[in-house]
């Protein structure tokens, strides 16, 4: 008997900072939306921009 696994993984949001960006932001005053805007690079699914 063969025991095949699958791991599924969808990305909807990437989000990347480099270190100036998390060290410089003030994290406390960022508001959930806004953490995309803060970002130096991101990647949002077409799903999600409907």
């Amino acid at each position: 008997m063969t025991l095949m696994f699958f791991k599924l993984t969808y990305n909807v949001v990437k989000l990347y900072f480099n270190n100036e960006t998390i060290y410089k932001a003030n994290w406390g005053n960022i508001l959930t939306e806004d953490v995309i805007k803060v970002a130096d690079n991101s990647y949002i699914h077409p799903a999600l921009k409907k």
